[in-house]
């Protein structure tokens, strides 16, 4: 696949070098110029590594090229596996995903939902009140979006059993 050069000195880079850098012209150029030149399981792995890097703009670009937000991986991951669940842009990031069709309940390979994911990230005396807030808006999303909370997951863990693990 052949992908634009940028900058003045020309030059092809594969999209992993614009991800890394987090230059978004490229992407925009390939979906709007060549979108067939990128298959469904490369959009599916361009999400997930932009998911783990809380990078917004290319979540929304993906998704809007087609990318499957309730995508398994061939060893049973979801993409929601990757997404963020911290930071500044961690809620809007998982309202594209919910608005773009994401099951709430899906399951992981640990039969884990996104909320027991969720419950289970431990907050520390030391975690920044913004952060923390950024994690119950979190919650509230996936409630709001109908996750359930009376489900288990491989160790028995609920919502609740998770959150309560930690101190």
């Amino acid at each position: 696949m052949s992908w634009p050069s940028h900058g003045s000195r020309g030059g092809q880079h594969d999209w992993g070098t614009y991800l890394d850098r987090r230059y978004i012209g490229p992407f925009r150029q390939v979906f709007r110029e060549m979108p067939d030149v990128v298959d469904g399981d490369d959009k599916v792995f361009m999400l997930r590594e932009a998911l783990s890097e809380g990078w917004l703009d290319l979540v929304n670009l993906l998704i809007s090229a087609g990318a499957d937000v309730n995508h398994h991986n061939p060893g049973g991951s979801p993409v929601w596996d990757s997404a963020i669940t911290s930071g500044p842009d961690c809620v809007e990031i998982w309202r594209v995903l919910i608005n773009a069709g994401l099951y709430v309940n899906s399951r992981s390979t640990k039969n884990e939902t996104p909320l027991i994911r969720l419950c289970g990230v431990y907050l520390g005396p030391a975690t920044d009140t913004p952060w923390a807030l950024f994690h119950r808006s979190l919650v509230q999303l996936l409630l709001d979006a109908g996750a359930e909370v009376n489900v288990v997951d491989k160790y028995n863990d609920s919502p609740l059993s998770a959150a309560a693990s930690w101190p």
